[in-house]
């Protein structure tokens, strides 16, 4: 249509009225038919949709989908296929049988290969017409198959393109390998993000069964296409996929809660709360005393009470659902004994461990040990006496 335009451009003496609106109308009529090469941005060659086998063994479903809107009218079916290396699309034998089914009606035809029988030939089409158009809310499945070339070295036909035309040819649908690469892309993903929300071990054993069902579903489908499943199945997983997120349920989040002991009451306790291996998950400010760290998941924590002048203090707690009471206390730094002085019963205690005569041993040793070397001697002995003389 573009080289009949251009030569009436060249020629304008014949470039009259009635051409140049012909031949407006015959470009309009092209591009209304043109089909997007869906070929990666890198110049990979486009996949197929699938191959077909010798012996009906291979029998390849090319399409199996509800019809919507998109394809609506359509009248004919156009496949579009590659011969094997080892395969020529010749006039000796019926080389292909394209079936298809509209809502149960069931129609089949046979093809006998054409042309010159090249080896290898590629985009070969062959068109099946519809004895009813199909209409909005069909089901609609496309399969081919081929009793030739039984001593074919692997496969038969590549199908390359499926299309769907209207009565005037023009294409209303097209499938490809690679036609569907972005509902591909989307279809992984959406199982990638099952299988994280899987892993996550945040649901219900109950709940989560669906999502499982639907993965394993998901897994097989691209197991048995070999990574390249019909848009149809993918939407029908997808949707299951989707539907299972909708229903899962949360375990029960737990709560931490208690009192933190000091000398005075109102003093600001800085309250930390983190997985085994570190990982801070929350953090709160006790009032007068109290404390709570809500919505934490099942799991081992360490909880810090820290505040300024104190010797910071940890403790371990499971959470596994449901409230959990944790009582805490903290010690002025050299406030061996906790009475909230420092008195000479701390010195006598700190004197004790430095002789080996006494030993003190976790947080009491941490308050003891003021002078920051990890051990107890007479210099921090002296530390402890000079505060207690309120030196």
């Amino acid at each position: 249509a573009k080289e009949a335009a251009e030569a009436l451009v060249n020629d304008p003496d014949n470039a009259g009225v009635d051409a140049i609106a012909a031949a407006e109308e015959a470009l309009k009529k092209a591009i209304d038919t043109i089909v997007i090469n869906y070929s990666n941005s890198t110049g990979d060659e486009v996949p197929p949709i699938g191959k077909i086998y010798t012996g009906y063994a291979g029998a390849l479903t090319i399409d199996e989908e509800t019809a919507d809107e998109t394809i609506n009218g359509a009248s004919k079916i156009r496949i579009v296929l590659d011969c094997a290396p080892d395969v020529a699309y010749n006039e000796y034998a019926d080389m292909i049988e394209l079936e298809t089914i509209i809502s149960g009606t069931k129609i089949n035809q046979n093809y006998r290969g054409v042309g010159d029988g090249t080896v290898g030939e590629k985009d070969i089409s062959i068109e099946l017409a519809l004895d009813t158009p199909i209409k909005t809310g069909d089901s609609v499945s496309v399969t081919a198959a081929t009793y030739s070339w039984s001593n074919a070295a692997d496969y038969v036909f590549a199908i390359t393109k499926l299309e769907y035309l209207d009565a005037d040819g023009k294409v209303l649908k097209t499938v490809s390998g690679a036609n569907d690469t972005e509902k591909l892309d989307s279809f992984n993903e959406a199982v990638a993000n099952a299988k994280s929300l899987i892993a996550s071990s945040k649901y219900t054993e109950e709940s989560v069964k669906a999502l499982e069902e639907a993965v394993a579903k998901a897994d097989a489908l691209l197991t048995e296409s070999n990574g390249r499943p019909l848009p149809s199945k993918m939407s029908v997983i997808e949707e299951e996929i989707a539907k299972a997120i909708e229903v899962l349920v949360e375990l029960p989040k737990g709560n931490i809660s208690g009192t933190v002991v000091t000398p005075n009451a109102n003093d600001e306790v800085t309250v930390t709360v983190a997985t085994a291996d570190g990982a801070e998950v929350a953090k709160a400010t006790s009032a007068n005393g109290e404390y709570t760290v809500s919505d934490l998941e099942d799991g081992e924590y360490v909880i810090t009470f820290a505040a300024e002048g104190y010797v910071t203090r940890s403790y371990k707690a499971t959470v596994a659902g449901g409230d959990i009471t944790l009582e805490a206390e903290i010690h002025i730094v050299g406030d061996i004994n906790g009475d909230g002085t420092i008195t000479t019963v701390d010195v006598g205690l700190a004197n004790a461990h430095a002789k080996g005569t006494q030993t003190l041993e976790e947080y009491d040793f941490e308050v003891a040990e003021v002078s920051g070397d990890d051990m107890i001697t007479t210099v921090d002995v002296g530390i402890i006496n000079s505060t207690a003389k309120g030196a």
